[in-house]
């Protein structure tokens, strides 16, 4: 029996998918025609990129300081769009605790909204050679009240599917799987696992799915085995494609970058390799701080890269790193406070975080962003003779929508075949 006094809160577990592979794969079978597009790229608040994409390098910093030595791949997109979710539910210093955490100083919780509207819409309609898909949904315990006003909300705002399902049935759980391998192609085909507690009494879902060809596919005839250098010595056997031609690259003494368009020009992966001398850990400590590194336009340039195909399923448990970026409250049953969101006390219990990233010569199937509006620094200098980058150690990779400037991917790979 609880203590006299104590009030026992329901618990809500946000659940995150986000599927980004790099696959052999035709175009894109429902590509996102931008003629569909609600909103144009003049009607989003570009602070809302400022803070997702800020929001997003501590989170890839948390989760790596957290992790070392292991791959580190993230959607910080997908889950700045669950906690926004809850933001307008939660009250008091539980909202301003995740505000300040995915760094919406300045915005209303109706600007946040509103942004992130106009931002799924553009993103989810960057090309017709594009299939990017942003799916949230709502799935309540029956017989348990929620403020409609919450609901409504998100069905307005974030598109969300709102579901009553009796948790007590077997098929709570598989109907709600069911949804996140539909809406992540069956890359990522459970994420809730039976039976569910008697406490739970919501889940909140955000699944992210992106497939896209590249601009210029890496030929599979230059494909060739090689070897990678792991953390601590070690070496492992991978295959490296093979591009020469001219790129967007970039050239500092600690580290080559690369950007790689997609077919229709709106989305791009960075990838950062940095130098033997320097290595991942400094060379991310730099760039997670430098904000503007990511929508800097790189110089175009005469050259080789190689970069191992990459195959890689991810899942984190993001309780620690989001109390550890400054939002404890909504994780103590004694501190939350999620009054906009039912009349009930509830805390969240979990926020479940799973990615898929494949990659190989034809293209990717993820999730991606870049920039488009926002303040960029000066073009690092051209690189005058033929460079030559091979992607032989651990590097960073981050999938960017050059329209936005939006960062939907960030990863860390120190191991591209786990």
């Amino acid at each position: 029996m609880p203590k006299s006094g104590v009030i026992m809160k329901k618990t809500m577990p946000l659940l995150l998918a986000a599927a980004l592979l790099c696959s052999a794969c035709t175009a894109a079978d429902a590509g996102g025609d931008v003629s569909l597009r609600k909103h144009a790229p003049a009607d989003l608040d570009a602070r809302i990129v400022q803070a997702d994409n800020a929001f997003g390098l501590k989170l890839h910093r948390t989760i790596a300081e957290q992790n070392p030595g292991s791959n580190v791949f993230v959607s910080p997109f997908s889950v700045s769009m669950a906690l926004s979710m809850v933001y307008h539910g939660a009250g008091g210093a539980t909202r301003e605790q995740i505000g300040q955490t995915l760094q919406s100083q300045g915005l209303s919780v109706d600007e946040w909204n509103r942004g992130h509207q106009a931002l799924r819409d553009l993103l989810e309609h960057s090309g017709k050679e594009t299939q990017l898909s942003v799916a949230n949904s709502i799935w309540a315990r029956k017989g348990v009240a929620f403020h409609e006003s919450f609901l409504q909300r998100n069905r307005d705002f974030y598109g969300a599917e709102v579901d009553t399902l009796d948790f007590a049935q077997d098929n709570a759980v598989r109907k709600i799987n069911q949804w996140v391998g539909k809406r992540t192609n069956g890359k990522i085909d459970s994420i809730v696992q039976g039976p569910i507690s008697s406490e739970t009494v919501m889940y909140l879902l955000n699944a992210v799915y992106f497939k896209a060809q590249w601009q210029h596919p890496f030929p599979e005839r230059d494909t060739k085995p090689g070897t990678f250098h792991v953390a601590a010595g070690q070496t492992k056997p991978v295959n490296l494609m093979a591009l020469t031609g001219r790129l967007d690259y970039a050239q500092e003494p600690d580290y080559q970058a690369v950007r790689l368009p997609y077919a229709d020009g709106k989305l791009a992966m960075v990838v950062v390799l940095p130098s033997e001398k320097a290595g991942l850990e400094k060379v991310q400590q730099k760039l997670w701080s430098d904000e503007a590194f990511w929508n800097k336009p790189f110089p175009s340039a005469n050259g080789t890269l190689k970069l191992p195909r990459l195959k890689l399923e991810l899942g984190y448990e993001l309780n620690d790193a989001l109390k550890a970026m400054g939002m404890p409250a909504a994780f103590d049953p004694a501190k939350a406070d999620f009054s906009e969101l039912s009349p009930k006390p509830v805390v969240i219990s979990e926020v479940k975080h799973k990615t898929f990233v494949e990659m190989n010569e034809q293209g990717t199937e993820a999730a991606a962003v870049t920039s488009v509006g926002i303040q960029v620094t000066s073009a690092p200098a051209p690189v005058a003779k033929p460079f030559e980058m091979i992607v032989d150690r651990p590097f960073l990779i981050a999938i960017q929508s050059t329209e936005t400037g939006s960062l939907l991917f960030l990863g860390s790979i120190v191991d591209p075949k786990e």
